[in-house]
């Protein structure tokens, strides 16, 4: 996923294999599991929306376009 690099959101992102990847600042990975991974975070100023990104198999890739 890409999205403007000026958006404003919170995001909430887990894979249970996978990887998560992301060149947005204030976003949060976490690696709980041996083959997952969870990220969190807000980006922008007053985020309003909410993002949530979920797999079972795969990675998450969110940019900034």
């Amino acid at each position: 996923m890409t999205l403007p690099a000026e958006s404003a959101f919170h995001v909430d992102a887990s894979t249970d294999t996978g990887s998560i990847n992301t060149n947005f600042p204030g976003i949060v990975m976490q690696h709980p599991q041996v083959v997952g991974s969870d990220a969190h975070g807000d980006v922008g100023s007053s985020p309003q929306a909410t993002i949530t990104l979920r797999t079972s198999t795969g990675s998450i890739n969110l940019y900034q376009g």
